[in-house]
């Protein structure tokens, strides 16, 4: 392209952007009149590329680069009004566009306009699209490696919400063709270099921020079956996900008033995921690695702050306890009285507690607490996933949990602090309904808790109460 096309456009971006009505209107009238030219979606992306282009309008660029292939780049190519050489050109050199950007919002939109493309085009009318990521990633640069890996990641999260049919068996066989030794590779290398570079802020971020995305993908392609590379390779992967999950570093926690989680705590959170989707889907293949994990993961739950910044990873957690007690292998792990007392104390107990959070969003939020705690729609709260967590256990040790969870009750509420009561009619609720439906309401209840007397007792009472 040109300077002076690179002046006009830049020219046209400032109309855009005016605040005064009639010049941003000859501005948007201008872009429309060059909108489906042959070349235009070329220029744009050669814009962005340009180095003495302004930051500003390299990313207006980008933008309308985006928002033109959301609009045109359409399943049958005769119904877009966008040349087909222009299509050709354009995914024979974005791949190559975004990997050349610095990393930031720039190279997002460039990532996104990838994925826009492989929604309609991959795999069948874009083959070669994983062997060129393959190929941008077989490099020490870690903003191309960040580039490829978010690309990808975007590209693949579709197989967590497809049944499994023969066109989706061939699209992720041509997958895993190319990309998972590379992939694992990856992995490995970067594991092998987080203990050795905790005290580089820069480098440990980009490392943990490429093992996030990686954790995604593992996740997305092991949602729907799991590969043979994946079965062959599993051992390296959980061995690193366990060291990941032992890993800490105050290079990468963020303030402990930042109610966001950090980028170590969603790292964390997306690898229990993968670890809840082998015990759920398969646990004989998951099964050598669990003793080890539960080791781990269980200390992590019991040591992690119960702020609001660690909630979906400490419900995720929590699942991956349930499912232990779900396990038809492994559910004498709560045998020991020792450990369902720990469960009791350090587990469902400060985890059902509310919290100044919780409070606070009652006050200002009634309607959303009651449809997060009551209806039960978002299983990630802590509250929800204990409440499952008492449910399971209960399925082969019914006596042991009640006995544990009935002297709980009595000592919260012994207290006189309401917080208390409310957590003791929490576990009640739980410990009673064995079955349920919508329609016809609670079917079987538990013989070991008299609900009449607690009822008469400790709930009436605060019915009748005058204030």
């Amino acid at each position: 392209m040109s300077t002076n096309t690179i002046q006009q456009l830049e020219q046209i971006f400032l109309k855009v952007s005016s605040p005064q009505t009639n010049v941003r209107q000859e501005g948007e009238q201008q872009l429309a009149s060059l909108r489906f030219q042959q070349g235009y979606p070329l220029q744009l992306m050669t814009m962005v590329s340009t180095e003495s282009a302004q930051p500003i309008f390299k990313v207006q660029a980008a933008i309308e680069l985006k928002n033109l292939i959301k609009t045109e780049w359409k399943p049958n190519a005769r119904q877009s009004r966008m040349h087909q050489q222009d299509r050709i050109q354009i995914k024979t050199n974005i791949l190559s566009l975004m990997c050349s950007l610095p990393f930031g919002n720039l190279q997002n939109l460039i990532s996104e306009t990838v994925c826009i493309i492989g929604e309609h085009d991959f795999y069948k009318d874009w083959t070669n699209l994983v062997s060129d990521m393959v190929i941008k990633i077989n490099t020490n640069d870690f903003n191309r490696i960040r580039g490829v890996l978010r690309t990808a990641d975007s590209i693949f999260r579709k197989y967590r919400e497809q049944m499994l049919d023969e066109d989706i068996v061939d699209e992720i066989k041509h997958i895993l063709e190319s990309w998972t030794q590379p992939m694992l590779q990856i992995f490995l290398a970067i594991i092998k270099q987080i203990s050795a570079q905790g005290n580089n802020r820069d480098l440990i971020t980009n490392f943990f921020e490429c093992l996030l995305l990686l954790a995604e993908i593992f996740l997305s392609l092991n949602f729907l079956d799991l590969p043979e590379f994946f079965e062959d390779h599993l051992a390296q992967f959980m061995q690193g996900f366990a060291q990941i999950l032992q890993y800490n570093n105050s290079n990468l926690e963020t303030s402990p008033h930042d109610d966001a989680p950090d980028l170590l705590t969603k790292t964390k959170t997306t690898i229990l995921e993968c670890i809840n989707l082998f015990m759920q889907k398969y646990q004989d293949e998951i099964d050598p690695f669990v003793p080890d994990l539960t080791s781990i993961i269980w200390n992590l739950l019991k040591n992690a702050p119960l702020t609001q910044k660690y909630d979906h990873m400490g419900s995720k957690a929590i699942e991956f306890i349930t499912l232990l007690a779900a396990s038809f292998k492994r559910h004498q792990f709560f045998a020991d009285s020792s450990k369902m007392h720990d469960v009791c104390e350090n587990i469902v107990i400060p985890n059902i507690t509310l919290r100044e959070v919780d409070e606070e969003m009652f006050a200002y939020d009634p309607i959303e607490y009651i449809r997060r705690d009551i209806e039960g729609s978002d299983t990630d709260t802590r509250r929800r996933s204990v409440h499952e967590l008492i449910r399971k256990i209960r399925i082969n040790y019914e006596q042991e949990i009640t006995q544990a969870l009935q002297q709980k009750v009595s000592q919260l509420l012994q207290t006189g602090r309401w917080q208390d009561k409310d957590a003791a009619f929490f576990i009640i609720s739980a410990l009673t309904v064995v079955s349920q439906t919508r329609q016809k309401g609670v079917r079987e209840v538990n013989k070991g808790v008299n609900i009449e007397q607690f009822f008469s007792q400790s709930v009436l009472p605060e019915l009748q109460a005058p204030n």
